[in-house]
Formats: C-alpha cells, sequence, structure tokens
C-alpha cells in the first residue's frame, strides 16, 4: 500500500510539472507576440514569424524540418548503442534506448547545420591546423569527433561516467591523439573539477578552445583567465545563449583582452531558461580570436 501511494505521489509531481512548464510556455508565446508588435522587434521579424506559424522552437528557422523524420540506424555493442557517423562508429550512453538515441543525435545534425545560429565554426573560423582542442562541455563529443583529423591532439573534460565510457568507446581508434579527463572544467580545483589554465600542455600552443557549458562559461573562462591572456594562437568558439546577459558580458570581456570577435548567425529562443526576457532571442556562439602582440 506504501508503494502504492508513493508511485501516486510521483505521477502527481510528473503531472504538475508539466502544466507549470506548459503554462510558462504558453505565457513565453504569449509575451513574444505581443512583442512583435513593439518597433524593437523588427530585427527578430523573421523568427517571431516562424514561431508564429509553428510555435515555440530554440531554432526559430525552417532548416530544423530537415531532421525531424531523419533515418538513423541504431547498432549496440555490450549494451551501448552507435550510429554511423562520417564513418566513425559514435557511442552514447549504455541504456539508452533507440528512440532517445534517434532523437538526441537528430538533434545534434540540427544543432551545427550550416544555417544554425549555434553552428561552432564555418569556413572562415574553424579548429582547422590547432596543436590542441580543448573541448570543454563534452557530453557525447560530437565536436571533438567532427576536428579529430584536423587537430594534432585532442583534451576533452568530462565528469559524467556513463559519458566517459561512451567516449572511451568513440575515440578508441584516435587513442594516440585523445586525452580524456574526468573532471569538469570551472573556477577552482576540486576532487572532480579544474581550473583549465593549470593543464601544462595547453601554454604556448596554438589552442582550439570549446565552452558549451550549460551556463557555466564565466566560471570556466574565469578558470581560464591566465591562459586566454597568455601571447599565444588561441580560438575559441563560446555559447553565448544560456543566460540573458552573456553576449554582452562577454563581448565586453574578450575585446578588454584583446581578442577579435565574430557572431554566428541568427538567433536562438532559448525556452530553457526560466527567467528570460525581452528581446527573448538571444545570439548562439560568439567565435573569438587572439590578437598576438
Amino acid at each position: 500500500m506504501f508503494n502504492f501511494f508513493v508511485s501516486k505521489l510521483k505521477n502527481i509531481r510528473v503531472w504538475f510539472y508539466y502544466l507549470r512548464l506548459n503554462r510558462f510556455r504558453n505565457n513565453l508565446f504569449t509575451h513574444i507576440i505581443a512583442f512583435s508588435k513593439k518597433k524593437e522587434s523588427y530585427e527578430y521579424r523573421d523568427e517571431i514569424e516562424f514561431i508564429r506559424k509553428n510555435g515555440l522552437s530554440v531554432f526559430p528557422y525552417s532548416f530544423t524540418t530537415k531532421y525531424s523524420s531523419l533515418e538513423v540506424t541504431v547498432n549496440y555493442e555490450d549494451g551501448y548503442p552507435f550510429v554511423n557517423h562520417n564513418g566513425n562508429r559514435f557511442f552514447f550512453k549504455k541504456g539508452w534506448t533507440e528512440g532517445k538515441v534517434k532523437k538526441y543525435y537528430s538533434g545534434l545534425l540540427s544543432e551545427q547545420d550550416i544555417d544554425s545560429p549555434h553552428l561552432y565554426c564555418d569556413e572562415i573560423f574553424n579548429a582547422g591546423g590547432a596543436e590542441i582542442l580543448l573541448d570543454i562541455g563534452v557530453a557525447e563529443g560530437s565536436f571533438s569527433l567532427d576536428q579529430i583529423n584536423s587537430v594534432k591532439e585532442v583534451v576533452i573534460l568530462e565528469k559524467d561516467d556513463l559519458w566517459v565510457d561512451a567516449l572511451e568507446r568513440t575515440f578508441k581508434p584516435f587513442k594516440d591523439k585523445i586525452q580524456i579527463i574526468k573532471k569538469f572544467a570551472s573556477n577552482t580545483d576540486s576532487f572532480d573539477s579544474i581550473r583549465p589554465q593549470n593543464l601544462p600542455s595547453l601554454w604556448n600552443k596554438d589552442l582550439f578552445i570549446k565552452i558549451d557549458v550549460d551556463g557555466d562559461e564565466r566560471k570556466v573562462i574565469q578558470g581560464l583567465e591566465n591562459l586566454l591572456k597568455n601571447n599565444q594562437p588561441i580560438r575559441i568558439a563560446l555559447c553565448v545563449y544560456h543566460q540573458q546577459d552573456d553576449y554582452n558580458y562577454f563581448v565586453n570581456y574578450f575585446t578588454s583582452i584583446g581578442y577579435s570577435i565574430s557572431v554566428s548567425n541568427g538567433y536562438m529562443l532559448y525556452l530553457f531558461d526560466k527567467k528570460i526576457k525581452k528581446p527573448f532571442f538571444r545570439k548562439g556562439i560568439l567565435r573569438l580570436t587572439k590578437v598576438l602582440s
């Protein structure tokens, strides 16, 4: 009987969670439509029109439809699901269902579509020729896998044991040029965190750094600060959409320490931020290049 009531309580909590989520998103849609009537919304007119016709979307663009019914073949090895990604076996967490893998993988491809505001690199700005790629905010490791043949070495920071297990399988063919550090990047050193600037191998090298850490970007930059100011070639693809003011904050910061800046095209609607406010739409990626003295 006790377990019955516990199960019922969990179901009620889930029901209330989705009720609140739907209410939040309905309110957000209403606020965006109201915002569309103001002059300052003109810059986002295409994104708003997409949302008006199709509903809320993190990427309010038609390119996303290419991935809504993508054919994805999922295989398994020792319980680890994997797909063929550009000729490489690309693993996911053990125990993931076929449906979950397909949805996740389709999302990755959509995120890095040529028209996506979340595109880390383009023909001009990329990791090509870097001595070290430092991947911060790795999870499944898709970015490192895509760049593995363009750089001399890849250093991955990832704390999640289940992801680390999958990463070790994905990068087994490249074990001579991959280093997986089981810590997360931050502004402190501890049992499970590290300031990346304390990795000796990163100093005085041609670096490419990717940072996508779900809102902890400022802590990571603090943990890189001394390295970022060093007079060495550094390129950074930095997510700036997780928090409302990150774009302006990081543009000002990197301008002050001598980086040239370009920005990914378009805008994102990061509807997972419950503090989101006007103008609602945010730039996705800053592409930063150290100006050497």
